[in-house]
């Protein structure tokens, strides 16, 4: 190297070889010994823009008779112990790179060996390389700002905002990574998915508990059980428990009864504790309990469009049913704290009635107090409340509820953020209760309204102009009305989508069951490329045999092609943005948004 231009040359040679093995080879090494020194600062130059694995320099260890020589079939070739002994390498470090070079935008492309190729340097490619790397270089703050704005301009719906600044080789496979589509990647899938922080807006106390939570509840009350004196119901408890042990399915189903038959059985026992008693006896086998409350549609490709009553049925052993006493209503939370920790669940909106959990003693207050002493103390979740008044219901009841909400929001504003109208559509329209909810309007109370799940998109409209609604329950029909979309799109109300019960109830296609012949697609993707703000929600997963992880993981499964990582975290983001807890909204997505970067920087390196 005699001349300046020579040495311009070997810097463009030098950039072009650290790009085409930065590209190709994952583990990629540079050595800065040898060559000139201006050599040497070219490829640590060049390392330091493109990255490496690994810079090293080599030093001596008292060499008595000068360098060796080595021939260039040595070099190609492992090195001989007596031509290395006397060498020692010395760890300079990994460099990351500056994602300057992976930028890619508009008109503006990332850097790849290509257009670069390793040749005899001639005029015609003379030092475009290393010119255009000063170029980017010279203009770096200006390229990442644009980026990273062309980014945000390309999502309808924005993501975590420190994910724009991440190095652009992790944002285009968070971009390209789509998980629900393969079979056999769905244990990494949700094992991967776990960990990341979410929030939970659609979730019910009625359906919670999985048939081991139904023996976990089941055991709290089992001294109460001990204490009543009645022979018949000994009787029939014991011969129950035989018939279990035999695992005789069809004469349990003989033996057994529906809850409703069970209170009209024994007339004088407490409601709850025939139904404690009835699931006591599976305590030992809680495979033949699910059996037995699920038949075929433990396989989950029968588990499909068997319509809301049927559905319903399958919870009849909880919710009310079983939780009508204080000790029943730790229990449920104990197994709802532990859902949201396996889960990384870092917010819950929980749903109840408490008027319905009342036949036994307690009074609504005291079942509300209850759930908050118990939801109040935990260090990994935070829990607030949204009373539920059911379409199906009394209206006395439903007034009750009313008051109730309006009593506790005036005292427990930060715990209890909502009031909910659910149940069957067809029973009664949002406008035919419009009265019984102005109390709650005028308070400005925040309304979730159950609607579009069976019923047609008026369903929706009618939540949204005569009761208010902030939120919408499922909306799956909201497809069917653009207009009605474009007006859910300006309020910014936020859709609480639940994609296995939605599977389970009404029917969708899923990428896992090719043999399902439903032609319905599911409306996730639609509406999140209209722009309108999703979340992904579990509504009973215990009924459900789900998860908030699997539910995430559900809508991928649903969506043709699947759904992208991106995607994934757009909709946690939604999650966490649409809480009705005001006053820890802020911080719960900041702490969330630090530790999705934290995931990613961890668990995916920069390649």
């Amino acid at each position: 190297l005699d001349t300046v231009e020579q040495c311009l040359l070997m810097k463009e040679a030098i950039f072009r070889f650290v790009l085409h093995y930065r590209v190709q080879t994952k583990n990629f090494y540079l050595s800065l010994a040898g060559g000139r020194k201006t050599m040497s600062a070219d490829l640590q130059r060049a390392a330091s823009f493109f990255g490496c694995e690994g810079l090293f320099h080599v030093v001596d260890t008292q060499l008595k008779s000068g360098i060796p020589k080595f021939s260039p079939e040595e070099l190609s070739a492992p090195a001989k112990e007596d031509k290395i002994k006397h060498f020692m390498p010395i760890s300079i470090g990994k460099e990351k790179g500056n994602p300057l070079w992976q930028i890619s935008f508009g008109n503006f492309n990332a850097l790849e060996p290509a257009d670069y190729p390793i040749t005899d340097t001639n005029k015609c490619y003379y030092c475009t390389l290393i010119n255009e790397v000063e170029k980017r270089l010279g203009t770096s703050d200006s390229l990442l700002v644009n980026f990273s704005q062309n980014l945000m301009q390309e999502d309808l719906q924005s993501n975590f905002l420190a994910l724009y600044r991440l190095n652009p080789s992790l944002i285009k496979r968070l971009k390209t990574t789509h998980f629900g589509v393969y079979p056999e990647q769905e244990d990494y899938e949700l094992n991967f998915l776990r960990k990341f922080p979410k929030a939970e807006l659609h979730c019910h106390l009625g359906g919670i508990a999985d048939v081991n939570g139904l023996i976990s509840i089941a055991k709290a009350n089992e001294h109460a059980i001990k204490t009543i004196d009645n022979k018949k119901f000994h009787s029939w408890r014991k011969s129950l428990t035989a018939l279990v042990h035999k695992g005789n399915l069809d004469q349990i189903q003989r033996k057994t009864k529906l809850p409703k038959e069970l209170g009209a059985y024994f007339t004088k026992i407490p409601r709850p504790l025939p139904v404690v008693a009835q699931i006591l006896a599976f305590a030992d086998n809680p495979e033949l309990l699910d059996h037995w409350i699920y038949g075929n549609l433990r396989n989950p490709e029968f588990f499909h469009a068997i319509g809301i009553q049927k559905y319903e049925k399958l919870g009849d052993l909880q919710g009310s049913t079983l939780l009508q006493s204080k000790t029943s209503l730790r229990a449920a939370c104990t197994i709802l704290k532990e859902y949201c920790r396996i889960n990384s669940i870092r917010y819950l909106e929980l749903r109840c009635s408490p008027e319905k959990y009342t036949l036994e003693g307690l009074t609504s207050k005291e079942v509300v107090h209850t759930l908050i002493n118990e939801l109040s103390d935990c260090d990994f979740s935070v829990f607030r409340l949204i009373f539920i008044a059911s379409r199906h219901g009394q209206i006395d009841e439903l007034k009750r509820h009313v008051q109730l909400a309006l009593d506790f929001w005036e005292k427990n504003q930060n715990f209890i953020v909502g009031f909910d109208l659910a149940g069957d559509e067809s029973v009664a329209s949002a406008q035919d209760l419009r009265n019984e909810f102005m109390p709650l309007m005028e308070k400005c109370m925040q309304l979730t309204i159950h609607a579009g799940e069976t019923m047609p998109a008026c369903s929706i409209w009618e939540a949204i102009y005569h009761l208010s609604a902030d939120r919408i329950g499922h909306g799956l029909r909201l497809i069917d009305d653009p207009e009605l979309m474009e007006k859910v799109k300006d309020r910014r109300i936020a859709l609480e989508m639940c994609p296995s019960s939605n599977f389970q109830i009404v029917g969708f296609r899923d990428n896992f069951f090719p043999l399902i012949h439903d032609q319905k697609i599911y409306p996730l993707k639609k509406y999140m490329e209209a722009g309108l703000r999703i979340t992904i929600n579990s509504d009973n997963p215990g009924i459900s045999r789900t998860d908030l992880t699997r539910e995430l993981h559900r809508a991928c499964r649903l969506t043709p092609g699947g759904l992208s990582l991106w995607d994934l975290l757009i909709l946690i983001r939604q999650g966490f943005r649409s809480i009705f807890s005001q006053d820890v909204r802020r911080q719960l997505l900041m702490n969330a948004e630090d530790e999705v970067v934290r995931i990613l920087t961890s668990q995916w390196s920069v390649e």
